[in-house]
């Protein structure tokens, strides 16, 4: 599959906007311009659609530099398109911090983030946008004791494009190391010394590992060429997930890129974030999915997560109720 270098993979698929600063006054009632930082909302989910119940995804960013973190923020939606006017509001968002980064000691309250801090996203549980179409969002965030706002639009599909939740993994038959005319970076973009890394990650098909009957976790990534505000080690987080689990759960990483230069996508990555075709949506990584046993996707991540999130959904798998 063939995209133009506009439509690669990585990009940001969110449109950046905004910036509002918040306002205080004195202690003699007299407005007075209060010490306040310009923050720039970006929507961090990939595939929202109408009438589920999914997360949102925001990230937060100083506009003079670094990313926000830590805490929680509220959240109001509306819509700004045509259609009939719809609202959401008060929705609590808390702070979720990308694959590498949720060993790290959180502060309770947001805060610009210190080198090391690393960078996430704000992400609100269980929202349910009840139409498609274009959506704004607000965000609510004290930095300081000062309340400052920042917004973004994004856009809400009538149904989902990516695999999701109740429904059937792909059968995927991605290529494995050492099959000829294969290149190492078409299995994984960091083997450009010719030796595939991870190979706990490359062992099997995903086609395979469904067959086994054992529940699955592929993560579709590409760890060379990511190029997203929100990239993470997550291919290094699920090789170590797999350390703990490969007793009694599959790992299988999908690299994107067949071909980075000549924007090719692999065909089993395809498979999963472009279903429909290059023209049918789709496309933004990272991704990660779990698969139950019975071959059904029983969750997804997009964009940003981390090992706390992934063993949590594997611990809850592993253990019915």
């Amino acid at each position: 599959m063939n995209l133009s270098p506009a439509a690669r993979i990585g990009t940001s698929a969110a449109i950046t906007i905004l910036l509002l600063a918040g306002c205080g006054t004195n202690d003699s009632g007299d407005d007075a311009a209060s010490p306040a930082t310009d923050i720039a909302a970006e929507t961090a989910s990939f595939d929202l659609a109408a009438g589920v119940d999914q997360r949102y995804l925001l990230g937060l960013f100083a506009t003079e530099g670094g990313s926000i973190v830590d805490g929680s923020i509220t959240l109001d939606f509306e819509t700004v398109d045509a259609g009939p006017a719809t609202t959401i509001e008060d929705v609590e968002a808390t702070y979720v911090p990308v694959a590498g980064f949720d060993s790290r000691e959180p502060a309770d309250a947001p805060h610009i983030a210190e080198p090391g801090d690393g960078t996430g996203a704000y992400q609100a549980d269980s929202v349910v946008f009840p139409r498609a179409g274009n959506w704004e969002v607000t965000a609510t965030i004290e930095l300081d004791g000062v309340a400052t706002r920042a917004t973004d639009a994004f856009d809400v599909l009538p149904e989902r494009i990516v695999p999701a939740p109740g429904g059937p993994a792909p059968r995927s038959t991605n290529r494995l190391p050492g099959e000829p005319g294969v290149e190492p970076t078409a299995i994984d973009s960091r083997a450009a010394d010719g030796e595939v890394p991870d190979p706990q990650l490359h062992a099997m098909t995903v086609a395979d590992a469904i067959d086994s009957g054992r529940p699955t976790m592929v993560v579709v990534s590409t760890p060379t060429y990511c190029v997203s505000r929100f990239c993470g080690p997550i291919t290094e987080s699920i090789e170590e997930l797999s350390e703990s689990y490969s007793d009694r759960v599959n790992f299988v990483h999908l690299e994107v890129w067949d071909d980075y230069e000549e924007s090719v996508v692999t065909r089993a990555a395809a498979e999963w974030i472009f279903p429909n075709g290059p023209d049918g949506g789709g496309g933004n990584e990272p991704w990660v999915f779990l698969i139950d046993g019975d071959g059904v996707v029983a969750q997804r991540w997009d964009n940003v997560t981390n090992q706390t999130q992934l063993r949590q959904a594997l611990d809850e798998l592993e253990a019915p109720t």
